[in-house]
């Protein structure tokens, strides 16, 4: 690319007071595109929920199942259990004031492992699992072809009314 009279063509360089005022600008842009759009993706997050996940208190803000494991013939809740430093995901067998008994779902056949300390103050283990079988529900329940119909109509009558007017 040529400049007027053929020299060639070189963009001016930015001096590093300038870059700065441009990332702080892009920056804000950022944020505010962010907070701008947080509700578009929670609603999508709750959409994605299963029924029991969206009353339960202690549910993540992501679509997610808590984990079970079947231990001799019986359904467990899935903990994330403080042990040796580190968290493992264990099941709550044996439910304790001051030890509980878990089993390692990776390893059931290794036994129970004694826990000293309240299950209450443990977490849950959460898995994400989107249940995209609501807009299918949805979908069913009402006339969604009726609605969007009815939508694109007021829409452009709106718009056929405004450019005349």
């Amino acid at each position: 690319m040529t400049a007027a009279g053929g020299a060639p063509y070189r963009r001016p360089r930015i001096r590093p007071k300038e870059a700065g005022k441009s990332f702080l600008f892009t920056f804000i842009i950022v944020v505010i595109l962010a907070a701008f759009l947080s509700p578009l993706l929670r609603s999508v997050f709750v959409s994605l929920k299963t029924p029991e996940q969206v009353g339960q208190l202690d549910a993540p803000p992501y679509p997610a199942v808590h984990g079970t494991f079947d231990y001799e013939g019986k359904t467990y809740d899935v903990y994330d259990v403080p042990i040796d430093g580190a968290t493992k995901s264990l099941a709550l067998v044996k439910k304790g004031r001051e030890t509980s008994q878990f089993v390692d779902p990776a390893n059931a056949a290794a036994g129970l492992i004694t826990w000293e300390g309240s299950w209450r103050n443990l977490t849950r283990a959460w898995t994400f699992s989107p249940e995209w079988a609501n807009y299918a529900t949805v979908w069913d329940q009402i006339n969604y072809p009726r609605l969007l119909f009815n939508t694109v109509a007021i829409a452009l009558i709106g718009m056929i009314g405004t450019l005349i007017s």
